[in-house]
C-alpha cells in the first residue's frame, strides 16, 4: 500500500523545511525537541477518571510514576513503557496517547519517567523498568497486570517480560513498533532507512547513546537474542509498513510462534514509526486503540488472541 496521503504531506513538508540546510549535528537535546515538537502536531488527548503521580523509590533515586485510571474502573493494569530512542520522550510528551490507551484499554496506565540516555546509558532505564514492575507485584488489590510500550519502551517491555518469567504473572504484553534487534541491515532498513520519521542513521546513533560501552547482542538489550522464548507472556506485536523497525517486529512475533507464545502480530499498512500517538490525525492510529481494547479484552479472558 502507498504510503499514507498525511505522512506523505508530512515527510514532504519535513524535506522542504530541511532543503538547502546544513544538518545539524545530532545531541540528546534536538532529538528531545524534536519529540515536544511533533507532541503539538498529535493534539489532546482524551479525558480520562483521574491522573496523578507516584514517587517511587529504585536504585537510581526517586522516581516518578505517572498513574492514570479510566472512567467506571479498571479492568486491568499496564505498566507502559514510553517510546524516544532511550534518549528522548518524557511524561508529558506521551501524555496524549497514554491518555488514549487508558481509555481504550480500560486499564489503570502506569508510565515511570525512566532515566534517558546519554546521561544514563543502559542499564539505567532497564533497572528502572524491573523496579517499577516489582513495586506492582507486591500490590493486592488483585488487579491483572500487563506490560507494554512502543518503539525503543517496546525493547524494555519484551526484555522484562522476558525477565518475569516464571517469577511475576503477566497476562499480556502489548509491543508497539518495538527494538528488538541490534541488526540495522534488515530488508526493512533497506526498504525505509531514508526519508521517513526514523532513518537507519538515527537508529545507529541512538544505538550508539544507549549502549556506549557493552554488547548489543545481550538479550538484556536485543531481546530477539534470546536463546528462548518459551513462557513469557502472551504477546501483541505491532509493526509498520514503512518503518526500518517492521523486520524487527516481523520476527519477534515469529520467534514467540516457534516457541509455543500465544501471540498476535499486526501490521498496519502505509504507516510509518510513531504512528500510535497521531490517532487525532490518522484513522490507522484510531484502529490501534480499538485493536488494543480487544485484545487486552482477550489477554485478560485467557483467550486466543
Amino acid at each position: 500500500m502507498p504510503l499514507h496521503p498525511h505522512l506523505e504531506t508530512m515527510i514532504a513538508e519535513r524535506r522542504q523545511a530541511a532543503a538547502g540546510a546544513v544538518a545539524p549535528a545530532r545531541s540528546a537535546q534536538a532529538a528531545r525537541a524534536g519529540i515536544a515538537a511533533r507532541r503539538q502536531s498529535w493534539g489532546a488527548g482524551p479525558a480520562v477518571g483521574e491522573i496523578s503521580e507516584l514517587t517511587l523509590p529504585s536504585r537510581g533515586g526517586p522516581m516518578t510514576v505517572r498513574r492514570y485510571r479510566p472512567e467506571g474502573g479498571a479492568r486491568g493494569r499496564l505498566l507502559w513503557l514510553h517510546g524516544g530512542g532511550w534518549v528522548a520522550g518524557s511524561l508529558v510528551d506521551y501524555d496524549p496517547f497514554v491518555r488514549a490507551i487508558c481509555q481504550a484499554t480500560r486499564c489503570e496506565v502506569l508510565v515511570p519517567d525512566y532515566r534517558l540516555a546519554p546521561e544514563y546509558p543502559f542499564p539505567a532505564a532497564l533497572e528502572d523498568g524491573e523496579d517499577v514492575l516489582a513495586w506492582l507485584t507486591r500490590l493486592t488489590d488483585g488487579l491483572p497486570l500487563l506490560i507494554g510500550g512502543d518503539s525503543a519502551g517496546g525493547n524494555l517491555a519484551a526484555v522484562l517480560a522476558q525477565q518475569a518469567r516464571g517469577r511475576v504473572v503477566l497476562l499480556g504484553q502489548l509491543l508497539l513498533s518495538p527494538v528488538t534487534d541490534c541488526d540495522t541491515e534488515t530488508e526493512s532498513y533497506r526498504e525505509s532507512g531514508s526519508g521517513y520519521l526514523l532513518d537507519t542513521a538515527e537508529m545507529q546513533w541512538l544505538w550508539q547513546q544507549y549502549v556506549p560501552n557493552g554488547t548489543l547482542e545481550s538479550p538484556r538489550v536485543s531481546p530477539l537474542r534470546a536463546r528462548s522464548l518459551a513462557g513469557v507472556a502472551p504477546a501483541w506485536v505491532v509493526g509498520a509498513q514503512y518503518d526500518v523497525l517492521r523486520d524487527d517486529a516481523r520476527r519477534y512475533a515469529r520467534k514467540l510462534g516457534w516457541h509455543g507464545v500465544r501471540h498476535r502480530y499486526s501490521e498496519y499498512a502505509g504507516m510509518t514509526h510513531n504512528f500510535g500517538p497521531m490517532m487525532n490525525i490518522l484513522e490507522p492510529a484510531r484502529q490501534l486503540l480499538q485493536e488494543m481494547d480487544e485484545v487486552v479484552g482477550r489477554m485478560i479472558a485467557g483467550t486466543s488472541l
